[in-house]
Parts: C-alpha cells; structure tokens; sequence
C-alpha cells in the first residue's frame, strides 16, 4: 500500500481550500444553542440571585460549595475540547504511547492531593501566589502572577479556537464568528455570575461533554465495523506502539516523554494555577477539597480513554485517505470534526451533541480563567497597592477586569486563525518556557527550607532564560520526522486532486538534533529542574535560610508517612521543626525532650465561622 509520511501542516491551495462543510440540522443546532442558552441562563440567575454578594462570594462562593460539583468543574477544566481533539488528532499521528496522558494526568493530581491542597489551605491564601511572597519576596510573586497571566490567556484562547474551528469545519458557519460567539458567551455569564455560575455551569456542561464522548465513540465503532477492525488498522499503520519506553529525550512521544515529562507538566495545572485552587478554596474543608480533586480524576480518565478511543476510530475511518491531502479539511486538528459529520449523517442529533460538547470543555475551562485572571490581577497588582480600596470597588473592578481578559483571549484565538500547525505540541512548547519555572519556583519553596530569596530569582531568570532559548530553536530547526515519531498516512483512496503539503526541512547534526529536538514534553521539567538546581546552589553560597528558624506552615515534607519510624519523616523535613494540630491550632512540635509548644497561627475558615477541628491540613 503506497504511503506517506504527514508533516501535520496543510497548504493553504485551492483545494484546501475547498474543505469540507455542511449545515447541521436543525436539531443539531437546537441542541448547541440550547446548551450556550443553559450556561448564559445559568449566569444570570446566579447574577440576580447574589446581587448583593461581596467579592469573597464572588470568587468563592462563600468558601462553602459541594465538592462533588467542584471535582467536576476541575476535571472539564483540565480535559477541555483542547483534550479531546489534540488527543485524538496526537494519537491519529503517534498511536497508543498516547494512552500514557492518562496516568500522567492522576499522577499530577495526586502530586496536588498529597502536598498542595493542605499547603495552600492552611495558608488560607486568595491568590497563590502570594505563598511566594511569603515565602521569598514580593519581586517573586509579581513575576509569578505575569507569568501565570500570560499562560492562561495562551492557553484559553486555544481553547476558544478549538470548539470554533471544528464548527467551522462541519459547517459553513465562518470560523471568526463562531469564535466570537463563544468568548462573548463565557465572559459575560462569568463576569456577572461569578464562581458559582462557573461551577454550576460546569457540571451541566461535564455531562454534556461525556455523554457526547460515549456517543461519538459507540456510532463510530459500529461505522467502522467493530473493535476488531480497529485493532487491525491500528496493527497495520503501526500504531500498536503504546509499550514504547525508548529513554531518548529528543523523541517527542514515549513512556517517559508522555507519562513522566507531562506529568510533571501538569502538575503545573494541578498545583500551581489559580484557576485550580479557586475550586479548592471555594470547599468548606480540606476533606472537601482533597474528595474535589479525587472526584476530578475519574471524568478526567473517561474523557481522555475516550479521546483516545475517538483517535483511534479516526485512524480507521480515514486509513485509506489523510482529508488533508485531498482538501477536505484545511487542518488536521479538524479531523475529528469532520469524521464526526460523516457518521453522524442520518443521526439528527448526534453531530450537535457532539460538538456540544466541544463547546462545553471550553466554556469551563475559558470561565474559571477568566473568573482566576481577574482575581490575580486585582489580588497580585491592585489590592497590594491601594489595600483600603473599598469592598464595592473591588467588585466592580473584578467584573470590569472578566471583561477587558475576554477581549483579550478572543484577539489571541483570532491570531490562532492564522497558524496552520497542531496545537498540543506548540502550546506545550511555550507553556514550558512560561509556566515551567513559575511551578519550579513553588517546589524550591515547598521542598527546599534552605532556599532564599536570591537563589529564588536567579533560578526562575535562569530557568525562563533557557527555556525561550531550547524553545525558539526547536521553531527554527525543527527536528527530523523519526524523532517525532510521526507514523505514515494513505493517500491512494483519496477522491480526485491530491495535494501534499510542502516538506519542512529538518536537521539533524549539532544542537537541533539534541538540545533543540528535546521533546516538548519535557520542556516543564527541564525548567523546574533548572530552578531547583540554580537555586538550591545560589542559596548555599549566598547565606542559606536555616530551616530550624523556618516557619513550617510554608513547607511540606517529601516524605510523611505514619507507619514509617519517627527518624525517616524527621530526615525528610530538613531540620524544619514538626507542624502539629491541636483542636484547631497549628502548633510546632516541641523539641525532643521538652514539653514546651508554642502557637503558630490559628485556623480560620474562608467565611470566619467553620469548625476545623476536623480538617486534616498537614502534607
């Protein structure tokens, strides 16, 4: 069978351009306008409902919703359309190493139930961010907070593309308008109605998106005639390669780029984004908080097995013809759209559930955003210099503030227009250059007691520094086509005109075939590796902190097990004296052979009247 290899770009020649569209039904798109109606509806009457709410409300819900609801609301943040399509569309490309982004994703989320939850309740902090404040500088917590404002508004404005762009692809609806329509949709019901109308929408919309996933997945297995038949293309094309652990660091996809390097980078998502831990703060309880993020991983599991599954029905359906070769689609992120449309023919219904639920993933992760970015700016910039701004004010600003990031991230989805690549790769690619230190700076904090202030921003410039370096390489000098590992596709069943795509040249000697051809993968790790190192060394030649004097409430110990001797969890705090709970307090633990204690910090809930005497807050 004659094949080639896709280079994942498509020109932009006439027949590309005439891709593949068709009206949806009417039911179809009763079903998204009914869905969009429902989020709208949703913020207005959480809007009218709390018309006399103060900001904490705003941003918490009063620190008091159910974690069932939170746990759903994070986990169609984190699997968002931006997941199901790039999965599908990566292991189209790549195969069953795919699967892997499953157990990195419960991997990272375990990194947040065992350390972070318990650190940034205890602390009972607004911004997180303002843990590094505390524990290093207030320098430190500006840096952060921009470079966590800048990731985010990247990373929703894929999200709004992605729903768009698969609109656009199975309808000839234009691709700037349905972009439009989705941003205006999320940032009004998250600016009027707040963290409550995020959440609430959020659990509608997660069962949206599920349901439109099992949909998806069970038409297209009887389309294609059955697993059977899906084993065997995936046999055929290559793509049975989810037992790949080849150690090479510079192959995009693998056990250990997959599952080690994108577990730590999601731990960036998990433990240090705003967007995350306003979910965990807005729990009554630690308890709730730690059952929230239990309560995500399932749905995360389901949507990505599903993403997976869709992925490899794709690879079935079109094993005989790529759709951009004979310009069915422009891009191949728009693969999946469009063999949804195929299937779905003589299915009302269907497609629009579908690409409901497309729709949905990025109304919850664009609203908690955007509900997080105005909570940063006015937490980190505003309220850190003018502290006495009145309780009104800082309401309406906070609103104000939705609104001016929603233009912003739908100008950023309109620059997505005119990029002709996958997004996964790229993003992961900038992500790691802004995100990847911002989460190093946290893990120097939490786990190095020694660190200081210095070794801190040296770190984290060093860090950046060399990230946008590897990282605006690997544009220039793309890597060859076996180290990313890009399986070939059919193009001798196509209909009519056959048009290839241009070739990008590749190298491979000197730094584009080692440093540059890192696995983007990897990019979160290379970074929080650099800060830990840097700053860990800068921090012992320039006057460490003495842990002994450290306040333990800032740090968790790697290590923390009760059936372990009293010796080994002690080796792992550092000489950071023991943080006990005592009917409500925080108490340091005496010295061995003292019975003198002494009060650290009182507990107080985010209303100011919740019993904790029962909230487990220690790592």
């Amino acid at each position: 069978m004659d094949t080639t290899v896709a280079t994942m770009t498509s020109s932009t020649t006439a027949a590309a351009a005439a891709n593949f569209q068709s009206e949806l039904g009417g039911l179809d798109f009763g079903i998204l306008c009914s869905m969009l109606l429902v989020a709208l509806g949703i913020g207005l009457f959480y809007a009218w409902k709390d018309r006399h709410e103060n900001v904490h409300n705003y941003y918490f819900g009063s620190g008091a919703l159910n974690p069932i609801t939170i746990g759903l609301s994070i986990s169609l943040t984190m699997a968002s359309a931006y997941t199901v399509i790039g999965v599908a569309t990566q292991t189209y490309f790549f195969g069953l190493v795919i699967c892997w982004f499953a157990v990195a994703n419960v991997i990272s989320q375990f990194i947040a139930h065992a350390y972070y939850i318990p650190l940034i309740r205890r602390l009972n902090l607004i911004s997180i961010y303002e843990y590094l404040e505390k524990r290093f500088h207030s320098s430190v917590r500006s840096i952060a907070s921009s470079l966590a404002i800048l990731n985010m508004i990247m990373f929703m404005g894929i999200n709004v593309y992605v729903p768009a762009m698969a609109l656009n692809a199975v309808t000839t609806l234009g691709l700037n308008t349905a972009i439009m329509m989705t941003a205006c949709i999320c940032t009004v019901y998250t600016a009027i109605g707040g963290i409550k109308a995020v959440v609430w929408t959020d659990t509608v919309q997660a069962i949206v998106m599920i349901s439109g996933q099992i949909c998806i997945c069970l038409v297209g297995i009887h389309k294609v005639g059955g697993i059977n038949n899906i084993y065997e293309s995936m046999e055929r094309g290559g793509r049975l390669n989810f037992w790949n652990f080849d150690p090479d660091p510079t192959h995009t996809y693998s056990f250990w780029t997959v599952c080690i390097g994108m577990a730590v980078a999601l731990s960036g998502a998990t433990c240090a984004d705003q967007s995350t831990f306003t979910r965990y703060l807005s729990c009554k309880s630690t308890y709730d908080a730690r059952k929230a993020n239990i309560t995500a991983m399932i749905p995360n599991v389901v949507i990505m097995a599903s993403a997976v599954l869709t992925g490899c029905i794709v690879v079935t359906y079109f094993e005989d013809c790529y759709p951009v070769f004979d310009g069915q689609i422009q891009k191949p992120d728009q693969l999946l759209p469009l063999m949804a449309l195929k299937i779905c023919t003589g299915l009302p219904g269907f497609t629009g559930w579908f690409i409901s639920g497309l729709f949905s993933g990025a109304l919850s992760t664009v609203s908690s955003g955007l509900n997080a970015l105005s909570m940063l700016v006015m937490e980190d910039f505003i309220v850190v210099r003018k502290p006495n701004i009145s309780e009104r004010s800082r309401l309406f600003l906070s609103k104000c503030l939705v609104f001016v990031f929603g233009t912003v991230i739908l100008a950023f989805a309109f620059i997505l227009t005119l990029t002709e690549t996958t997004f996964i790769e790229t993003f992961m690619t900038i992500s790691g250059t802004i995100a990847g230190p911002v989460l190093g700076l946290f893990t120097l904090g939490v786990f190095v007691p020694w660190a200081n202030t210095k070794g801190a921003i040296c770190g984290q410039i060093l860090a950046t520094g060399f990230g946008l370096w590897v990282g605006i390489g690997s544009f220039v000098f793309p890597k060859t086509l076996e180290k990313r590992g890009l399986l070939p596709v059919n193009w001798e069943g196509c209909e009519g005109n056959v048009t290839f795509p241009p070739v990008t040249p590749t190298y491979n000697t000197g730094l584009p075939d080692t440093l540059y051809a890192l696995s983007p993968f990897h990019y979160v790790l290379m970074s929080v590796s650099i800060v830990v190192i840097v700053g860990t060394v800068v921090s012992l030649l320039t006057k460490p902190n003495n842990p002994a004097d450290m306040d333990p409430k800032m740090f968790c110990p790697i290590i923390n097990l009760g059936f372990l001797p009293d010796q080994i969890n002690s080796f792992f705090r550092f000489g950071v004296p023991q943080l006990v709970e005592d009917l409500g307090e925080y108490k340091v633990a005496p010295p061995e052979g003292s019975d003198v204690s002494y009060t650290m910090a009182s507990i107080t809930s985010l209303t100011g009247s919740r019993d904790n005497r029962h909230d487990d807050n220690s790592c």
